[in-house]
């Protein structure tokens, strides 16, 4: 069973190759996954979606198209590895946020 545990918000910088490309504005969804029969959580499987949105000029679709591996370090100072999904920033992955 997947279980919403945290919805992070905010402005962040968007890097490719370790090059930074600029910032975005992030709106993710976490899920945890959780064992049934003990209502625990089951380590390191995590489920994110969410959306970036460019806060300057960053071409989403230039990024999408290439295959892009992108990383977001958000404001609270955790950070996420990921490709988009579409052209409109779409964001969903397999994963878990981790300390920049």
């Amino acid at each position: 069973m997947m279980r919403l545990i945290d919805q992070p918000t905010g402005t962040g910088d968007l890097y490719e190759n370790g090059q930074f490309r600029g910032a975005v504005h992030y709106r993710l969804n976490v899920y945890q996954q959780y064992d049934e029969g003990r209502d625990e959580a089951v380590v390191g499987v995590q489920h994110i979606e969410g959306r970036i949105t460019p806060a300057g000029t960053i071409d989403l679709r230039d990024l999408r198209s290439r295959g892009a591996e992108l990383l977001l370090k958000m404001s609270d100072g955790r950070a996420l590895h990921f490709q988009l999904r579409d052209d409109d920033g779409k964001i969903r992955l397999k994963d878990s946020l981790a300390k920049a």
